[in-house]
């Protein structure tokens, strides 16, 4: 199977209900995220939102090179909204019969259970862990991690303290792949969607789920997510490449890939995680164990 299998109308549904029960709803000072794993799915499916098929090359090409190189590599997905990034592993691991051993962290148990779901139709095992990358510790040492735009949902002082958890959690000479969006912006303050930006939003939310005969959700309530989406999805933009670069050198690591690219989208909609024209870095990067 060398094409990307993401059944996306059969389980956004199923990601809806697994967010009631499993999401953080904000209790106990743990921020929230059933905003955002109840309705991703959906928006992934009107193309509404930037996920990792935009960067389908880069990864299959750099797993598959890792995978290659070790076909029972022990790889870690830190960070995953969905099971999206899974699938780009497995189509790599697929491409050359390998079988990589897989853990999927995230802090939520909804992602996992849709990673859980997925591994199982496509007859692989993996492990999940519900934990926060800032406080997993294992005695596992993973050859590949790889991640999706997962460090710009960060403030500078946290991505430091990712990467060097990263960094422990590297076998010596292992990589870390993964991409970040560049956006020129005037502040480092979290940057969120604009309120004319989330109207056109839920309406485009609108307009796909009556011409799309296939998704069965109450629309008033998809719209609902949706505006509560717009209302939460804030990020950290990394302003320039010399940025991006000086923290990982900052950090230990060598890049030993680092592309620039610019990725047209489906949407005229400024703000964090939409389906618009961006610039991103992709990269590929080693820990200086020594």
């Amino acid at each position: 199977m060398d094409t990307l299998y993401e059944p996306l109308i059969e389980t956004a549904p199923m990601a809806r209900e697994l967010s009631r029960r499993h999401c953080l709803h904000g209790t106990d000072g743990v921020d929230p995220c059933d905003w955002y794993h109840g309705v991703w799915q959906y928006l992934r499916l009107f193309s509404m939102v930037a996920s990792p098929d935009r960067h389908a090359e880069f990864f299959h090409r750099t797993l598959t090179a890792a995978v290659t190189e070790n076909p029972k590599l022990r790889l870690m997905i830190s960070g995953t909204a969905d099971y999206a990034m899974l699938a780009h592993v497995v189509r790599a691991a697929n491409s050359i019969v390998g079988e990589p051993e897989i853990t999927v962290l995230d802090r939520c148990q909804t992602p996992l259970s849709l990673c859980s779901w997925y591994a199982e139709r496509v007859g692989i095992d993996i492990e999940t862990v519900a934990r926060d990358i800032l406080s997993y510790r294992s005695m596992k040492k993973f050859g590949v991690i790889c991640t999706h735009s997962f460090l710009p949902q960060f403030p500078p002082d946290t991505r430091k303290k990712i990467l060097a958890r990263w960094s422990d959690l590297l076998v010596p000479g292992g990589q870390l792949i993964t991409n970040v969006s560049i956006r020129q912006v005037s502040t480092k303050e979290p940057v969120g969607i604009a309120n004319a930006d989330t109207d056109r939003f839920c309406e485009l939310i609108r307009q796909a789920a009556i011409y799309m005969p296939s998704v069965t959700a109450d629309i008033d309530d998809l719209m609902a997510q949706a505006r509560a989406y717009c209302t939460n999805r804030t990020s950290y933009s990394f302003q320039s490449e010399d940025e991006v670069v000086t923290l990982f050198e900052d950090s230990g690591y060598s890049i030993v890939e680092l592309s620039s690219v610019e990725i047209g989208g489906a949407q005229d909609i400024s703000g964090p995680g939409i389906s618009r024209s961006s610039r991103y870095l992709e990269l590929v990067a080693t820990y200086n164990n020594d």
